[in-house]
């Protein structure tokens, strides 16, 4: 546990994720006067949880962009700033500290959803009410099935970044495959072997029956569950993580 307080006063003392937080805030603003204001009158946001809904919606490529840089800086930078060596001579063994930034990460993601979500409510709250077809209860599940896709791009930098001991390499790959998603998908779809690549995996939202969540989408392969699908992306995950463990216990840091 004292790793893990040491890694969060480490990110608090950055001031990166708060600066983030503020931007989120302010791209929050503008949606809300884009929606009050501009929206054409088939997209027009009528109620408090359809701005939310919208609004986090636009947020969450940034936030899957802070997790890739958040994942690959919490490695990257002990390396390039020779601080890594102070690290490993505490008596924690390698395979915690290296877990310990790894659960950092997560954290840091799940909260800035959580935040997204709260700022959403809060500022739609001051300009929408009205009814509307979306509950709080499906707000929250459209939510939570945001975050295999988030957590996967996190640890998939994370892992480059340990094998690389850079910041610049993760961050570049992890940003070239989360924009080549739907490309890979199009391409590839037709193959049955293409079942098992993580990218059709990444949307749990589409195994769910209501139209609200799933916006019309369906699984690409019938024989796949959502259970299917999360435990393939855990094992991708689970996967990465063994792979960043065994590298980093061996790591020569002289």
């Amino acid at each position: 546990m004292n790793v893990l307080r040491n890694e969060f006063l480490k990110l608090h003392a950055k001031k990166g994720s708060y600066i983030f937080a503020i931007f989120l805030v302010v791209v929050s603003g503008i949606s809300l006067v884009v929606a009050k204001k501009w929206l054409p009158q088939e997209l027009k946001v009528d109620s408090l949880l359809d701005f939310a809904n919208m609004n986090v919606d636009s947020l969450l490529s940034f936030i899957a962009l802070y997790g890739v840089v958040l994942g690959a800086k919490i490695v990257a930078e002990e390396f390039q700033k020779g601080t890594i060596k102070q690290l490993l001579i505490r008596p924690q063994k390698r395979v915690f500290i290296l877990l310990s930034k790894y659960i950092t990460v997560i954290l840091a993601i799940v909260l800035m959803v959580m935040f997204a979500a709260a700022v959403s409510l809060l500022l739609g709250s001051l300009a929408f009410g009205g009814e509307t077809n979306l509950t709080a209860g499906i707000y929250s599940k459209i939510l939570v099935y945001q975050l295999p896709r988030l957590i996967f791009y996190a640890t998939f930098s994370f892992l480059f970044a340990t094998l690389f001991r850079s910041a610049v390499i993760p961050i570049v790959a992890a940003i070239f495959v989360l924009f080549s998603e739907n490309i890979v998908m199009m391409l590839l779809g037709g193959y049955k072997w293409a079942k098992f690549l993580f990218v059709f995996h990444l949307y749990p939202s589409i195994y769910d029956s209501n139209p609200l969540v799933n916006h019309g989408m369906k699984p690409m392969f019938a024989d796949f569950s959502m259970t299917a699908s999360l435990l393939l992306v855990a094992a991708y995950i689970g996967a990465f993580l063994i792979t960043a463990a065994a590298v980093f216990q061996k790591r020569d840091i002289l």
